[in-house]
């Protein structure tokens, strides 16, 4: 399981994760998503001199009927729910330690599994208790947008050079520069909350590299292990909550093996970063175009 979208880069200088499941039931569940959403997508066709691309039959045209489309899709959807709802099983071991929860979140089609247990985890962690350790949770994603249900508890991020646009040709070099905005933006209104002590913001610099590790740990109280993480493609932004098909699959353990190795994946991760201070959006190569901020206000939900 992994976020990755497996070009040349995910496999030379970029930082990303990957899990690897040996489990029957989640493999099962996986390919009938992707057939699922293969019956509703385009098919490449090569007409020998050119490439052409169609629908099945009775597939609205995505562009053409748009609305019918969505409706199509989301049926489809809705019945591949309803299909593993019905199948899910108590595991038979009893003694079982860590159970796996796959989500999906096709705002398009009003489905939005994962956006609902990521709230419904973050204010359980937000709002417990408080505790003479209190919990503590960690986000990390390569783009700093966090939808906003969301940002009060950020504690990672990416740098602007590690984003695979930093110095790109044409409109997308301006991409780092609008998640500066952004995540600059973030970082005072957590200062005038007065919660600069309590929400801490990192950003991954490595040379050479870029970054598009995503996902979530939470550590309970007086613990120095997780006990939950995520792996998917979700970057808890805007876009992959409205826009965006994704996939996520939440693991929660007693595991103590398990959450060790999962506590080192993070710590791996967090190897290269460097905190946010003030000074940190002084830098010459940090500043932001005027025109930047208003820009990224109106496209925020693309990002």
């Amino acid at each position: 399981m992994s976020g990755a979208n497996m070009s040349n880069d995910y496999f030379t200088n970029r930082q990303d994760r990957y899990i690897v499941f040996n489990n029957k039931d989640i493999t099962d569940y996986y390919r009938d998503l992707v057939s699922t959403v293969s019956g509703f997508s385009y098919t490449l066709q090569d007409k020998g001199d050119a490439f052409d691309l169609s629908v099945g039959s009775g597939v609205p045209d995505p562009v053409h009927q748009s609305n019918q489309f969505k409706v199509h899709a989301a049926k489809a959807m809705r019945g591949f729910l309803e299909k593993w709802s019905s199948t899910q099983q108590s595991p038979k071991d009893a003694t079982h330690d860590t159970t796996l929860y796959p989500l999906i979140q096709m705002g398009p089609f009003g489905l939005r599994q994962d956006e609902q247990v990521t709230l419904s985890v973050l204010e359980r962690v937000l709002h417990s208790p408080q505790q003479r350790s209190p919990a503590k949770l960690f986000i990390t994603s390569g783009y700093f947008n966090f939808e906003k249900r969301y940002s009060q508890t950020i504690v990672n991020t990416a740098t602007a050079d590690a984003n695979g646009f930093f110095n790109s040709a044409g409109i997308s070099k301006y991409l780092p520069p609008a998640y500066t905005h952004i995540e600059q933006r973030f970082f005072n209104d957590a200062k005038r909350a007065g919660n600069a002590e309590r929400i801490k913001i990192e950003e991954y610099q490595r040379k050479g590299w870029t970054y598009h590790a995503k996902g979530l740990w939470v550590y309970p109280p007086d613990s120095n292990l997780p006990v939950l993480t995520t792996i998917g493609s979700p970057n808890f932004g805007y876009r992959s909550i409205v826009r965006d098909l994704e996939a996520q699959l939440f693991l929660v353990t007693s595991n103590t093996q398990l959450r060790q190795n999962l506590h080192e994946e993070l710590h791996n991760l967090r190897v290269h970063v460097q905190p946010v201070t003030e000074e940190t959006f002084n830098a010459p190569e940090r500043q932001v175009p005027a025109w930047v901020g208003g820009a990224s206000r109106a496209i925020r939900t693309m990002l």
